[in-house]
């Protein structure tokens, strides 16, 4: 891991005036949910503390456009399948080929409508590989209240174009909020950088220096004018 400290002012800089709002997660049993100020959303099925061998990761993302359809991903399987087969309580949801060598299944377009709606009214999914072998499982407890929280975040509730709370309106989501653009100053060689006792007394009383172990590298980059970057390595080896 490494951290990032800057000598002077941040040479990033944002173009337009809005800020970045950090995302607000919401639980609901085994799953968690949160949108950006962007409105793209992501709802996750939480691993279980005692972390089962058959436990898969699921992620269900959207986007926030009128277009935008769900995405899911499915992964933490052996990579030596080649079709899968994903049922929900028992029932086949979806189903496909997975490329050779791959231990991740991702799902678009109209197929992920049909499994998103399904992982809503589910209890447990069950992943099996081509001849019927058992590669894992996810808990559905909350995924139905998950979904509709991405309903409600992108304003699609009542609307043909939500996934659980599907109503007859036309396919309409919220106007997006803008999002900040970062202009990123470009790094060039100068002359004007810290001497190295400032940045070794930097290195020495940053947060990182009782968790430096073994032989570190630390980097620093003029970014302009009184700009410095300095990256300094924290728990060399973690």
């Amino acid at each position: 891991m490494a951290l990032a400290l800057l000598c002077g002012s941040m040479g990033l800089e944002a173009a337009t005036t809005p800020t970045v709002v950090p995302a607000k997660t919401v639980t609901f049993k085994d799953w968690i949910v949160g949108c950006d100020n962007g409105l793209a959303c992501q709802a996750v099925a939480l691993m279980p503390d005692n972390l089962p061998s058959d436990t898969l990761s699921l992620v269900l993302r959207r986007g926030a456009g009128n277009t935008d359809e769900p995405g899911v991903e499915i992964s933490g399987f052996a990579a030596n399948n080649t079709a899968y087969r994903i049922l929900v309580d028992g029932r086949v949801a979806s189903s496909g080929a997975i490329a050779a060598g791959k231990d991740q299944i991702l799902i678009a377009g109209t197929d992920a409508n049909r499994l998103s709606r399904a992982l809503a009214k589910g209890r447990i999914l069950r992943l099996t590989g081509g001849s019927g072998l058992a590669l894992g499982r996810v808990s559905l407890f909350g995924s139905s209240a998950a979904l509709r929280y991405i309903d409600a975040a992108q304003g699609r509730s009542g609307s043909r174009g939500a996934i659980v709370t599907t109503g007859r309106r036309a396919t309409t989501a919220k106007r997006q909020t803008q999002v900040p653009v970062i202009r990123a100053s470009r790094i060039k060689p100068s002359a004007m950088m810290p001497d190295t006792g400032a940045l070794v007394a930097l290195s020495e009383s940053s947060p990182c220096a009782k968790e430096r172990v073994g032989a570190t590298q630390d980097s620093a980059f003029s970014l302009g004018d009184i700009k410095a970057l300095v990256l300094l390595n924290c728990g060399a080896g973690a």
